[in-house]
């Protein structure tokens, strides 16, 4: 299937609207990431923290979808959203993990496990995302014309494969964090809004996952059993709805998901970061009913013990 933008659709209109229709909506997309970003920075005070990372990075996943179906139709781009998005997943894994390890006594894990684990994947995916830009992966790479998406390139389900395994660390972390929150001594609202926050996130990022590595691996076997990535022939409306679709789930859903449950974090006065996290499991005071930092009530803590990613990490 070939690429095209906004810019330069053919004169079939379903491509254009399939071009222009993803260009509007990673624009509003990224539109209401700095609006959200905004809002986070206002009510905490703090121009970095764990919500405004996952922000910054779906707002820069945003502006190459903008990019991408607005003027310039390279494949690349595909290669660096879907980047971008498990890079996304690995620090709000990162973030959960961590308060599963803190819930159960283990901080210590974090240097020695946690840590290495996480640099590790991403080092991997940087690897695989330009090795995928220079069509390593790709056993038809065309260079004379790389609008042209193939789904035959590995680098797709390379990608999905590994946000795959991501996002079960992530239900595995979210099913301990939840097992744990049933003995903390907190209110039931806020455990019953943690709970919603937490298995929102989980199950977008999980059945999206599944959704995309089963994508790939179907297109892939369509490709060695009949030469086409779709069911339905090429232009027709059929594949552009479907391949409509699939953006909008792969690449939009996840974000929107963010968007919504971080909504609920920026209404509250005040908020957490991996270095609160880090400090109150080392406080002398801490207990085990207030291990869990996304868990507690944000009205017992006061503004000043929001910190930043960039200060935690020093």
């Amino acid at each position: 299937m070939t690429n095209y933008s906004a810019l330069n659709c053919p004169d079939p209109a379903s491509q254009c609207f399939r071009t222009v229709t993803l260009a509007v909506l990673f624009l509003i997309t990224f539109i209401l990431c700095i609006v959200q970003i905004t809002r986070i920075f206002i009510n905490t005070k703090q121009l970095l923290s764990y919500q405004i990372v996952v922000l910054c990075l779906a707002a820069i996943e945003s502006i190459l979808g903008i990019i991408h179906w607005g003027f310039d139709p390279s494949t690349v781009f595909n290669f660096w959203m879907i980047y971008l998005k498990e890079i996304e997943l690995v620090v709000i894994t990162y973030f959960f993990v961590l308060s599963a390890m803190i819930a159960f006594q283990s901080r210590h894990l974090e240097k020695r496990v946690l840590l290495p684990i996480a640099a590790f994947i991403l080092l991997f995916l940087t690897v695989v995302v330009i090795g995928g830009s220079f069509g390593i992966f790709s056993p038809d790479s065309d260079s004379e014309n790389d609008n042209n998406l193939t789904c035959s390139d590995l680098t797709f389900i390379i990608l999905s494969s590994t946000g795959l395994i991501l996002s079960t660390v992530f239900l595995i972390a979210g099913i301990l964090i939840t097992r744990k929150m049933k003995k903390q001594s907190i209110s039931e609202n806020i455990r019953k809004k943690k709970r919603l926050e937490l298995w929102a996130l989980i199950f977008v990022y999980f059945v999206v996952s599944i959704t995309s590595s089963c994508e790939d691996i179907l297109s892939l076997s369509l490709n060695f059993a009949t030469g086409d990535c779709f069911v339905f022939s090429e232009d027709s409306w059929g594949e552009v709805l479907g391949v409509l679709l699939e953006h909008v789930v792969n690449l939009l859903v996840p974000i929107w998901a963010i968007l919504l449950v971080f909504n609920l974090e920026a209404r509250r006065e005040k908020g957490r970061s991996l270095h609160s996290l880090r400090s109150r499991s080392e406080s002398d005071s801490f207990s085990e009913d207030t291990s869990l930092d996304y868990l507690a009530s944000y009205e017992h803590f006061e503004p000043s013990s929001y910190y930043s990613v960039s200060s935690a990490v020093q």
